[in-house]
């Protein structure tokens, strides 16, 4: 996201580029890492063409935030899961994780939409799902895989693109593996 004018968030690793929509600001200067988008929280957010089936295996996501509120998603895979969000209280959560009953989410103590800049992240290594903030877990649970799919990205809204769940902040550096970073 370091790019400063245009339509399109290019993606560093040439696999899956990120098209705007409404009308996110470059902040070429403000990012935690080079430049960032910032987004209004109303109609702006970004989407990728489809990625690889990140489902069969290990996944980690990160990424950088500032700003933000109750119940808005950094980002998600439309119709299946918000991968990292804050729930309504603030707090770091994902709702990615396999579909069995017991799935659902995974929530931290952590509240991220306090104006600071946070890197936060989630990582499913095959056995846990645990959630990271500034690079310390922050919460953990057992999940044998995902309901990742080979369907592309939401960047700054939720998996059902409902109103309340736009970012309003800044977003940096979104960067998605097929591995497990940290365990």
């Amino acid at each position: 996201l370091d790019e400063e004018a245009g339509t399109i968030a290019y993606d560093s690793a040439g696999q899956s580029d990120a098209f705007l929509m409404g009308d996110p600001v470059w902040q070429p200067d403000a990012g935690k890492v080079g430049g960032a988008l910032a987004l209004d929280g109303v109609d702006d957010w970004a989407f990728t063409s489809p990625v690889p089936d990140l489902g069969a295996g290990p996944v980690s996501v990160f990424a950088w935030i500032k700003g933000g509120g109750p119940g808005q998603v950094v980002i998600s895979q439309p119709l299946v899961a918000g991968w990292l969000m804050a729930d309504n209280e603030g707090r770091v959560m994902t709702e990615l994780g396999d579909a069995s009953p017991s799935g659902g989410s995974l929530v931290s103590e952590v509240v991220i939409t306090d104006g600071d800049w946070y890197q936060i992240g989630v990582v499913l290594d095959g056995v846990h799902r645990r959630l990271y903030v500034d690079g310390v877990m922050v919460a953990e649970d057992s999940q044998a895989g995902s309901e990742a799919s080979a369907s592309g990205f939401n960047i700054g809204v939720g998996k059902d693109y409902l109103p309340e769940t736009h970012w309003s902040g800044m977003l940096d550096d979104i960067r998605i593996y097929n591995w497990a970073i940290i365990s």
